[in-house]
């Protein structure tokens, strides 16, 4: 199993979350917005009453603003998924906070939050940067069940979210940049709509 549980301790740093009587199960997508796969995402989500959590890229969101606007409207989450994607591990600790600043400050025109949710690039932060996080108010979210649709083999996600045993409090990472999480999104929902999973935002867990 490939669940993320040593930043857990960290205050301020969710891998997954408490379940509650709505059995949540939260639908996260990293590195888009992409201007052909993630209105495809929006998509599939709609026809499940669904919401998800977008962790997207500063530089792609300044992009697509069009795609911005519509995850929001559609009543969906922005995440800061830092501005270049660059590994953080490479860069010193003042271009970590730059680049994490940036992206809020573009998120900031698509729904006035001066804080959003941030997720490291490759899910790698240094303890240090957690640190200068929390004390700044900023949850860092990752993930208790990687999906791994970033290997691009539908039947292996699936195989992989069942095998995990996908639920209520967990917190899954799909990739809205290439098209199998939109297949893996068609395989997998109606099974946890039957099981009583419900999709909503990663704010609602914390409170934004």
């Amino acid at each position: 199993m490939n669940r993320l549980s040593a930043y857990s301790l960290l205050p301020r740093v969710h891998s997954r979350f408490a379940k509650a009587k709505h059995r949540p199960l939260y639908l996260t997508f990293d590195d888009g917005p992409d201007p052909e796969v993630t209105p495809r995402v929006l998509d599939e989500l709609d026809r499940h009453g669904a919401r998800g959590t977008f962790f997207v890229i500063g530089e792609r969101a300044e992009q697509y603003h069009r795609i911005m606007t519509d995850i929001v409207t559609r009543g969906h989450d922005l995440g800061n998924h830092s501005f270049f994607h660059r590994k953080f591990g490479e860069l010193p600790m003042r271009s970590q906070l730059s680049e994490i600043e940036r992206t809020d400050k573009v998120l900031k025109q698509f729904n006035q939050r001066s804080h959003n949710p941030f997720r490291p690039p490759h899910g790698r932060a240094s303890i240090p940067l957690l640190l200068a996080l929390a004390m700044n108010r900023y949850r860092t979210v990752l993930w208790s069940i990687d999906s791994r649709d970033y290997a691009r083999d539908t039947d292996a996600s699936v195989a992989r979210l069942a095998d995990n045993g996908a639920d209520a409090g967990d917190v899954v990472l799909l990739h809205d940049d290439h098209v199998t999480a939109v297949d893996v999104l068609r395989k997998c929902l109606p099974g946890w709509t039957a099981a009583g999973l419900s999709h909503p935002t990663v704010g609602s867990a914390i409170g934004g």
